[in-house]
């Protein structure tokens, strides 16, 4: 795999990558735990109902708390694997943008079109009916009525610019002679 813009192979953090995907599953379980099953009384959210392994389901599957650890996990894997090219923050900073949005857009514009299919189909929507200007307005992301877990598409897409700082800052404080080998908490003592 190479490096945005740079020849050098990244490292994979194969634990890392595993924890990431152990998020990704509670996310995915979180979705499922939302969608309604058909009992004798009629649907009820699979959330809602009474057992020990729904109970235990509940526990593991947390949505919120599994996506920021997720992006939090995402955002130092992103710059680990810019800061170990050793290019200039300047260099990386539209190779880096311009990978990112062709690999977020494609995906996001794909689930406005499934999402307004299936309205157009069935009649059936998550959220606001999709009226041309509004599939316009999600597909650029100025709404997220389309398909309500757009939120997480813009975070991604904010933190292209954060990430690019952090790198700035990384580098900044590595060129003025801040050792990042040591803790910042430790303070070595004069006397």
């Amino acid at each position: 795999m190479r490096d945005v813009g740079g020849g050098m192979q990244r490292r994979f953090h194969p634990e890392l990558e595993s924890l990431r995907g152990l998020a990704a599953l509670s996310v995915a379980g979180f979705h499922i735990s939302q969608s309604p099953a058909l009992t004798g009384g009629g649907p009820v959210l699979l959330k809602d109902m009474p057992s020990a392994a729904m109970d235990v389901l509940k526990v593991l599957f947390q949505g919120q708390p599994a996506v920021v650890f997720f992006f939090v996990l995402s955002g130092f894997v992103l710059t680990a694997s810019l800061q170990k090219t050793g290019r200039p923050v300047m260099e990386l900073a539209w190779p880096f943008a311009v990978s990112r949005l062709f690999r977020i857009y494609p995906a996001w514009i794909f689930a406005v079109l499934v999402f307004a299919g299936v309205y157009w189909l069935t009649g059936k929507t998550l959220g606001a009916v999709p009226t041309f200007m509004e599939m316009v307005r999600n597909i650029l992301l100025l709404s997220v009525s389309i398909d309500g877990v757009g939120w997480s598409i813009q975070t991604e897409l904010l933190a292209i610019p954060v990430l690019l700082v952090a790198l700035h800052w990384i580098a900044a404080e590595r060129s003025s002679g801040f050792s990042s080998s040591r803790p910042c908490w430790r303070f070595s003592r004069t006397r």
